[in-house]
């Protein structure tokens, strides 16, 4: 209980990570008394994944569903750290969360497509383009529990790399290891697009409004957590004092 103290947290979380394996059924408990607690349900994962052996990913793989985004993003991310793979009854679930992850890329996508007319140097691009990288990042870490780890590593390390032939080597091994389920949402993906490129061609997959500057604002304001953070929302609501409209 120590935990939800703020004095208390860190001296508590080392005695629990001391502890070690014991604690893992009482900390699962736990962890479901405090819904209302995010934060503290984001320290309980983490200690799993420290604590980490069979039993910590047993704890873990139920709360690959949780019906909070951010806090299943962490337990999938905890997963690949302990390098879990993928059993065939969580096949479907992940396939859903890989499908989201690439639709809130294509989203953020479509948001920078649409402050274009807005200069590099404003602190909601770099935001935005820092939100690309993350949700990026998710995609490749649910990856990493549906295929071989080592084989998407290699895939992401020749996929970054500015030389052409590595690109493609990249490509020729996605080919090999991703199966056909996935291929064609992820492989735009692994191109070297620019933001139109790839609203283009997710257009029917997951289509992206055109909003004016004033509107994506006011949509990153409005969507969820798990899709844009708190602070580039807080710059977004911050943008919109420049504008004098009825409808903010």
């Amino acid at each position: 209980a120590n935990l939800r103290i703020n004095e208390y947290h860190d001296a508590t979380f080392s005695a629990i990570i001391n502890i070690g394996k014991k604690i893992l059924y009482d900390l699962d408990k736990f962890f479901y008394k405090i819904e209302h607690q995010p934060e503290i349900q984001l320290s309980v994962i983490k200690a799993a994944e420290i604590i980490g052996g069979e039993d910590a990913v047993k704890i873990l793989h139920t709360k690959i569903n949780y019906p909070n985004k951010i806090i299943g993003n962490r337990v999938i991310e905890a997963l690949s750290n302990l390098d879990y793979q993928v059993k065939r009854n969580d096949l479907s679930a992940l396939s859903v969360k890989l499908e989201e992850d690439i639709e809130n890329y294509v989203y953020i996508a479509a948001c920078l497509n649409d402050f274009y007319e807005i200069g590099e140097d404003e602190d909601i691009i770099r935001a935005v383009s820092h939100e690309k990288i993350d949700k990026k990042d998710k995609i490749f870490t649910v990856l990493s529990i549906l295929y071989d780890k080592k084989a998407i590593q290699l895939i992401r390390e020749n996929l970054e790399s500015r030389d052409a032939d590595s690109r493609g080597f990249a490509l020729e091994i996605a080919d090999m290891v991703v199966s056909e389920l996935h291929k064609e949402l992820l492989f735009p993906v692994f191109e070297n697009l620019s933001n139109i490129e790839i609203i283009n061609k997710y257009k029917y997959i997951f289509p992206q409004e055109n909003l004016s500057v004033k509107d994506r604002l006011i949509d990153i304001v409005n969507s969820e957590n798990s899709v844009t953070g708190i602070y580039t929302k807080t710059l977004a609501i911050n943008m919109l004092r420049q504008f004098d409209s009825e409808d903010i």
